[in-house]
């Protein structure tokens, strides 16, 4: 079996010092379309609801994926999820 891989937090930001904080700044359109994306919502149903054309949903996805380093769907969703969490890990209580 053969495993993906994914770039790492450093790589995806075009190798910026370790120290430095990684944080694309994506649009809130784009969060809105990475989440209905990992609940498994089609494209086509996900701009039916943000009343876009699929043509301009698939521009929102290659902003997506230029900004977090993803060459697919899949991949994406995974960088959010872990960019979320690691973000949401290091706020207050």
């Amino acid at each position: 079996m053969v495993g993906i891989a994914f770039p790492s937090q450093q790589e995806a930001a075009g190798n910026k010092t370790a120290n430095s904080a990684f944080r694309p700044a994506l649009s809130k359109r784009q969060e809105e379309i990475l989440r209905a994306a990992s609940v498994g919502t089609p494209d086509k149903i996900i701009a039916e609801e943000l009343k876009v054309s699929t043509r301009t949903l698939e521009g929102h996805w290659r902003a997506i994926h230029r900004k977090l380093g993803s060459l697919n769907r899949c991949q994406a969703g995974y960088l959010f999820a872990a960019l979320r969490e690691s973000t949401q890990g290091n706020s207050p209580a």
